[in-house]
């Protein structure tokens, strides 16, 4: 009998945790959309960042060839 209370008391700790990550997925989603509303331009970079440096973990070289190319694009830009 005290198995199936521990089972169970094992069931209620992950459907508490699973709801605390969705809430966390939520609370970060809605940051994401009031921070494009007040400042897109630096909301951009930093999903541009995060999208580069997850890039690089899964496929390195990719990862540089596009931190090359923003690289020369922001070269370029400083030439003109």
């Amino acid at each position: 009998m005290r198995l199936l209370g521990y089972i169970a008391l094992g069931c209620v700790v992950l459907a508490a945790l699973k709801a605390a990550v969705v809430a966390l997925v939520a609370l970060f989603a809605l940051t994401i959309i009031i921070s494009a509303i007040a400042e897109p331009a630096a909301t951009f970079a930093w999903l541009l960042g995060l999208t580069l440096l997850l890039m690089m973990q899964a496929q390195p070289l990719a990862g540089l060839i596009v931190l090359g190319f923003l690289g020369m694009a922001a070269l370029a830009e400083r030439v003109r």
